[in-house]
């Protein structure tokens, strides 16, 4: 199924991005003609007049946690001034925190501010700009006319009172309120810090340490590009529960704030049991102590019943499931053994879990097998307000992963995917989540020198109690339960592995760094690396454009709610 293109985005395409096949040969406008100042903005926001006071607008508090970035964030971001409620959207495994809980006392100091020095323009049109930080913390936002003036009153160093000079007509107040914003937001820096790069301490923090227990490595489909060897092992309640214990341990030893626990497989409804048990004692423990407790079940959806569901929504674990596409492709690559579909099955999981207040989370794998199936995907989750993550194929064969095999997908015929997407996004203005973290290992909402918490602040248990690094080194254990503390012995290992993103050279320069922090360190080197950084060049920019957009059309219309 394709969809009407409405933007394009092959103007953006970095020169030497490599072309498969004959997808690039489609003619195209300039890059500068798409959203020149008269073109009417996505999402129908460009009704929205010109006003005479300045507006910035940004994610509002509580909308950014839970992607599915393999982290634990913590995202306490500023008030929004437009941008309705939408509490935890997606699942997200890092471990990373990020507090503006006040805005600097710009007016009182006689300080001098100057714009940040690594900010990225997007005109969107009437009136409107969006603005793209890759140091953040706040890493799109969207200033009016107005206030593209305040910011534009210190291009060069200025104290308040000079910028006040610069902006004749606007009130003191107003003037104040903006540069107050625009300072807490990071469009504005001291003067000291301006030019100075984002280091580690700088970037979002860990606050919780994360753990992918693999309950089972029995699943009930047989899907062409899991990772996991079915067998009919399964974790016993005591490994899970020593689990738990070495993750409070962990929690209490390196100063985590909480634990986040990944019910995986295999499929791990088949075992709903032992993941009852682990819950119970989980939360015993981290009761006890004081200590945040987040929980996600990894499901297929397809044999979830409807007890399974009450014990969730009860329970407050969250539920994330897998659609790779339309009923078509979906019971074409994700089938029973037998062959038979599973589309009706998942999508009925899904409606039965909202009915009960629950909001899954939809997972969706983009491999060269389901690309014409994946926009409509996507339309389930936005028809329904749910929030989705865009994960792109890794291979996970021989070694490990890393090398492009059968499954790849084509990189042109990826981009050219990502299009429809974005059009059929744009095409659901009252969507109200943040789009910053839907694209595969990428996160625009706030720096990371890391893409994962992979190495640092996250755990993989499998049935047995092994423990690897990632849930992709999930047959070639690192340490054991039995270490002492196997979240340090992950750490002395994998070091020269999971390494920021300051410490790759061919990153150093890339104004994209901060946001997919060097891609998957398991790829690195590799041709699926190379091929997905073209990628994300490609569709980064259009993606921040996206999502300026949506920001625009939440400020102009009413929230609308959705079905349950």
């Amino acid at each position: 199924m394709r969809y009407h293109k409405k933007w394009s985005h092959n103007a953006l395409l970095p020169p030497d991005f490599p072309s498969h096949g004959q997808h690039w040969q489609r003619p195209v406008q300039p890059a500068e003609a798409r959203h020149g100042p008269d073109t009417p903005l996505p999402n129908g926001s460009g009704s929205l007049p010109e006003l005479a006071t300045p507006q910035v607008l940004y994610p509002q508090e509580g909308v950014l946690s839970g992607y599915d970035c393999d982290c634990a964030c913590d995202l306490g971001l500023p008030k929004a001034l437009a941008t309705p409620l939408a509490d935890n959207a997606y699942d997200c495994d890092c471990a990373c925190a990020l507090s503006l809980t006040t805005a600097r006392g710009v007016d009182a100091s006689p300080a001098l501010w100057q714009k940040a020095a690594h900010l990225t323009a997007y005109d969107l049109g009437s009136g409107w700009q969006a603005c793209f930080n890759r140091e953040g913390p706040v890493g799109v936002s969207v200033l009016n006319g107005k206030a593209r003036q305040v910011l534009a009153a210190f291009e060069a160093p200025a104290s308040v009172e000079q910028a006040a000079v610069r902006l004749p007509g606007l009130s003191r107040q107003a003037m104040e309120d903006t540069i107050g914003t625009l300072a807490q937001i990071g469009l504005l820096r001291p003067m000291a810090d301006v030019a100075s790069p984002v280091l580690p301490a700088a970037l979002a923090r860990p606050v919780k340490v994360s753990a992918w227990l693999h309950i089972t490595d029995a699943c009930n489909l047989r899907c062409p590009y899991c990772y996991v060897h079915k067998n009919p092992g399964h974790m016993s309640i005591a490994v899970g529960r020593r689990a738990v214990d070495r993750l409070v341990e962990a929690a209490q030893r390196h100063g985590y704030g909480g634990l986040k626990l990944k019910y995986a497989g295999g499929e791990p409804t088949l075992r709903f049991s032992t993941v009852e048990a682990i819950h119970d004692y989980a939360l015993s423990r981290t009761a006890d102590l004081g200590l945040e407790l987040e929980e996600v079940i990894l499901s297929n959806g397809v044999d979830v019943s409807g007890r399974m569901l009450d014990v969730m929504a009860r329970e407050r674990i969250e539920l994330m499931v897998s659609l790779d596409g339309g009923p078509e492709t979906h019971d074409w690559l994700r089938a029973r053994p037998d062959g038979a579909g599973t589309y009706r099955a998942v999508t009925q999981t899904i409606e039965r879990a909202q009915s009960r207040g629950l909001e899954p989370r939809i997972s969706i794998t983009l491999t060269a097998l389901n690309l014409e199936g994946v926009p409509q995907a996507v339309a389930f989750a936005l028809e329904r307000g749910l929030p989705f993550n865009l994960n792109f194929y890794r291979e996970c064969q021989g070694a490990g992963i890393g090398e492009a095999g059968d499954l790849m997908p084509d990189p042109g015929r990826l981009v050219e995917t990502m299009r429809d997407i974005f059009d059929l996004i744009a095409a659901h203005p009252a969507y109200p989540r943040p789009l910053t973290g839907i694209l595969d290992r990428t996160r625009l909402d706030i720096p990371h020198d890391r893409p994962c918490s992979a190495g640092q602040d996250y755990l993989v248990v499998d049935s047995q109690g092994r423990v690897s690094a990632c849930q992709m080194l999930l047959g070639q254990p690192w340490t054991t339960l039995d270490e002492e503390d196997p979240l340090a012995a992950l750490r002395q290992r994998g070091r020269e592995l999971f390494v920021s993103v300051v410490e790759l050279p061919g990153c150093r320069d890339c104004q994209w760094r901060t946001i997919c922090a060097g891609g998957c360190p398991l790829m690195r080197e590799t041709t699926l690396h190379d091929r997905y950084c073209g990628v994300y060049k490609a569709v980064l920019p259009e993606l921040v454009r996206l999502e300026a957009s949506r920001l625009i059309a939440a400020h102009s219309t009413p929230a609308v709610p959705h079905p349950q």
